[in-house]
């Protein structure tokens, strides 16, 4: 049985640490957290320890691995720290707030020889997967274009609302967009050329914004992300990708969540099993260090899509296209 200790009681922090229990060959041990009230609430379900400082749950010797479910910017730190301590780890998106703190990750993980796995959770959605296999087998033909859509109220509920400080968090595309960023990395390939117009908030960061982007193969997609719908609103995501011998749509909204139209006008509707993707996510990591694997998202993914983002970032301040750079 692998021993877990989680850093983070927040928001995603209580939705990765409602999932081990689906998790056979994992426990959770420790949690650490700032507010010791929130960590002990969290650590309360399973007997866990409680930590007010991440650096002494790092200290466990009997750690085998270390969920980082902290806000963006402290990412790399904990990350590197549970690596130089012996620890496998799995942490939330992105991997850091910036690019040179990612390539330090990774050079660290290299150094180390633990197994690391960003917790990019689209990847491991049904739906998704379920797209992604439609495309790969040439369903619809050679993509050309694709749409995203991640649509929701302002999460006002963060820590010192930190989303909210876009050095901190980088803002809705480096949060939340970088969900579709890193899926269509994985469905459409390298990205070349992002453009990105927004709209601020009243209170001056961005909370819209749509991005265009240019992929190697000559594919176009238009990402749209939203924190401006207001409170209540259900939230929404869409992917939908044309070929050039059909199209297919998934769309949370829909009871047919999955649709495929080819050009010769066949339709086929499916629902594929509501797994939850965060217990896939999980499992599928916990696996992976039972079998001595490597996992499925491999750590330069993970700094591809977070210099996607931030390329959109940068497109957006300055209101120009940019250039993706090469992720390593």
């Amino acid at each position: 049985m692998l021993r877990a200790g989680i850093i983070g009681a927040g928001f995603i922090g209580k939705v990765h640490a409602r999932s081990y229990p689906q998790v056979s060959g994992a426990q959770v041990v420790a949690v650490a957290d700032p507010s010791r009230q929130r960590a002990a609430r969290l650590a309360k379900a399973f007997g866990a320890d409680v930590y007010t400082d991440p650096w002494q749950l790092l200290k466990r010797r009997d750690l085998d691995m270390v969920d980082i479910c902290a806000p963006t910017p402290l990412h790399h730190q904990y990350a590197i720290g549970a690596m130089r301590a012996g620890k496998h780890v799995l942490c939330e998106k992105p991997i850091a707030r910036t690019l040179a703190q990612a390539k330090r990750t990774v050079e660290v993980w290299q150094e180390t020889g633990v197994q690391f796995m960003v917790a990019h959770d689209l990847r491991f959605c049904p739906d998704y997967r379920r797209l992604k296999a439609v495309v790969d087998r040439g369903d619809i033909g050679q993509p050309q274009m694709a749409y995203a859509a991640r649509l929701s109220a302002f999460p006002n509920w963060s820590w010192q609302n930190w989303y909210a400080n876009e050095q901190l968090s980088g803002g809705l595309l480096v949060d939340m967009a970088i969900h579709d960023f890193d899926f269509l990395l994985w469905l459409l390939g390298p990205a070349q050329t992002v453009f990105t117009r927004g709209v601020k908030a009243p209170n001056a960061h961005f909370h819209y914004a749509h991005a265009t982007v240019r992929f190697q193969s000559g594919a176009l997609a238009l990402i749209e992300a939203s924190w401006a719908h207001p409170k209540g609103y259900r939230f929404r995501q869409t992917l939908e990708v044309m070929g050039t011998r059909g199209v297919v749509n998934l769309d949370s909204d829909s009871a047919n969540s999955l649709v495929t139209v080819t050009s010769g006008g066949q339709r086929i509707e499916e629902s594929p099993l509501p797994e939850d993707d965060y217990v896939l996510e999980i499992r599928h990591f916990v696996d992976c260090l039972a079998r001595h694997q490597s996992p499925e998202i491999p750590p330069e993914e993970a700094i591809s899509a977070l210099a996607l983002a931030l390329a959109a970032r940068t497109s957006l301040l300055k209101g120009k296209p940019v250039a993706v750079p090469e992720a390593l």
